[in-house]
């Protein structure tokens, strides 16, 4: 998704990382709306370019309202 070199607009912290029976994300977005239009114009082109390789079953999305969020 190179949001490492082409963050896409809208989100504020990406992570990602092995777990089991699959790869977990957690992200931090401005707006349900922006993670809404990266999902759109950028990860289902990408996941449908990838035909029978892709993933089987849509991303379990969970979705929470952020109160605190400490940096280091």
């Amino acid at each position: 998704m190179e949001v490492d070199t082409d963050p896409p607009a809208g989100m504020l912290v990406h992570s990602a990382g092995p777990v089991e029976g699959g790869w977990g994300i957690i992200d931090f977005w401005e707006s349900r709306e922006a993670f809404d239009a990266f999902v759109k114009d950028r990860l289902v082109p990408r996941l449908q370019g990838l035909g029978d390789k892709g993933f089987p079953n849509p991303p379990d999305v969970k979705e929470f309202e952020v109160h605190n969020l400490q940096t280091a």
